[in-house]
């Protein structure tokens, strides 16, 4: 379902010649995945210039860093990992701002909302079918819909959508049966 992205086979030549110190591969790979990773860290972040932030903060960090990152198995994977950690970062900056006086130690929980529009169903199915698709994902909780938003939109492997939310693999597939189970019950009345 991803629009736009090129093959992984380019991905993977992009970020080789990344490690070779070209930087046209780092633009190779910046227009391959923009488009999917602001969709992404706008949903995070709620905010589009911090996302684009957070963006470009991740492609200077990879190229900053290229030597010690060496080879990855999957480059839309990584810079969706480096991606979602720069976005937990200024999360959790954003909240110690605002609790200076307060020590506290949380795990800041993303929550991924979904819109109508977001919603992408077969051409012969009302606006009112859509309100009712999104009405239901957006009653699912976040990290069910951030494992559908990272499946469905950003057209990642359930191996892949594990690493960036940083949990294990059954944990992806169990989120994933979960809001399924959960959608088809709600949908089907």
């Amino acid at each position: 379902m991803t629009t736009g992205a090129m093959p992984s086979p380019d991905l993977q030549n992009a970020w080789d010649r990344v490690l070779a110190g070209h930087a046209d591969g780092l633009r190779q790979i910046h227009e391959a995945l923009y488009a999917s990773m602001i969709d992404y860290a706008c949903r995070l972040l709620q905010d589009e210039m911090l996302a684009e932030d957070a963006i470009q903060d991740v492609f200077v960090k990879a190229w900053q860093l290229r030597a010690q990152i060496g080879e990855v198995q999957s480059v839309r994977a990584y810079f969706f990992i480096m991606l979602r950690r720069h976005v937990l970062n200024v999360l959790r900056s954003r909240q110690s701002r605002r609790r200076q006086q307060q020590q506290w130690q949380q795990q800041v929980e993303l929550d991924p909302v979904f819109s109508a529009e977001d919603i992408r169903v077969q051409a012969e199915h009302t606006r009112q079918q859509q309100q009712k698709i999104a009405t239901a994902v957006n009653e699912l909780p976040a990290r069910q819909r951030e494992v559908i938003w990272l499946k469905y939109y950003a057209g990642m492997e359930y191996q892949q959508i594990a690493a960036v939310m940083e949990i294990n693999y059954q944990s992806v597939v169990n989120l994933a049966f979960k809001a399924t189970q959960y959608l088809r019950k709600r949908l089907s009345g």
